[in-house]
């Protein structure tokens, strides 16, 4: 039942497209109506001009004239051609003060931007997000419904606006921004009908990692994940943490750090007590690394007790890079 209805709300938002458009399709198919309308008003009369009726005791010819219709055709075909220029416009030029990119690297780093927001959101909202916080736990479902709705949606859009404007996408890329323009009407669609299915169309990961590759490319001199993987190696060693692996992943990785840096933790820790000892020597490590380089450690660990979750949680970081 619940896939009838959200067919059904799919198909009724295509027909409300169709019959809805824009103000400025409305105006141009307007245009274009008028105009062969105004065109063929001289056909016309010349057809009904063309009436005769021939009867034994008369012969009637029914013949119309009109002074204007020379005008009427010149303007017609005016609008016609009128309508031509805004359908060329509307379909293939950008509207004026919208940015474009010649290419899909060029729209990488907008696109990251903005991903990575939602990623931010997911990670600390979404399903099982509090797994392995180091600080308060908070899993308040209703949190991460309002802000799917109120910033995931809208960023997902800006991210659809970005990929039209892109003037050429390669063989390679074209049906990977296919998937990701399936994933944002669907991840829409369940957003208004939590009962709409689309597993079909979860985030692709191909895409992000499409993205964060041209990224990677781009002010490499910025990018200090090496200095930060030194220094929290060295650090660990002094405190004594153990630590079964870490990773720096998110703006870090692009030298675009302006609050935080993120960092994801395999701690082998397999008790209570143990989890509790190295929770206190993090929070040391996160307060000499804020007094270090003037930054936020935020820190996501993970013990052998969450193990699966662990696992989980890699599956929707991403990229991201290994420093221990």
């Amino acid at each position: 039942m619940a896939t009838e209805l959200s067919l059904r709300s799919i198909l009724l938002e295509r027909l409300n497209r169709i019959l809805n458009p824009a103000f400025e399709w409305k105006f141009t198919w307007t245009l274009l109506i008028a105009g062969f309308g105004l065109i063929g008003y001289q056909r016309l009369v010349q057809l009904a001009g063309s009436i005769e009726i021939i009867r034994p005791e008369a012969r009637i010819k029914l013949e119309l004239s009109s002074g204007a219709d020379a005008a009427l055709s010149a303007l017609g075909i005016a609008l016609v051609l009128l309508s031509c220029l805004f359908f060329y416009k509307l379909k293939f030029l950008p509207p004026l003060g919208k940015k474009t990119y010649k290419n899909l690297a060029a729209a990488a780093s907008d696109i990251r931007k903005i991903m990575e927001e939602n990623r931010r959101i997911f990670l600390s909202f979404g399903p099982n997000s509090s797994a392995g916080a180091t600080g308060e736990i908070r899993n308040d479902p209703s949190s991460w419904q309002q802000l799917r709705q109120e910033t995931i949606c809208p960023n997902n859009e800006q991210i659809r606006n970005i990929l039209k404007t892109v003037k050429r996408l390669s063989a390679v890329e074209q049906p990977i921004v296919e998937k990701m323009l399936s994933h944002i009407e669907a991840f829409a669609h369940h957003c208004e009908n939590p009962n709409y299915d689309y597993r079909d169309n979860q985030f692709p990961r191909e895409f992000s990692n499409l993205i964060l590759g041209y990224c990677a490319k781009v002010n490499r001199s910025a990018i200090k994940v090496p200095t930060y993987g030194q220094w929290l190696n060295e650090t660990a060693k002094q405190l004594g943490l153990r630590i079964d692996e870490a990773y720096i992943f998110g703006s870090a990785l692009f030298g675009e750090e302006t609050s935080d840096v993120d960092l994801l933790v395999k701690s082998p820790a397999s008790s209570i007590s143990e989890v509790k000892d190295q929770a206190a020597l993090w929070e040391e490590v996160s307060t000499e690394f804020s007094a270090k380089f003037s930054l936020r450690l935020h820190m996501v660990v993970f013990s052998n007790l969450e193990a699966d979750a662990y696992v989980g949680f890699i599956s929707k970081v991403g990229h991201m890079e290994r420093v221990i």
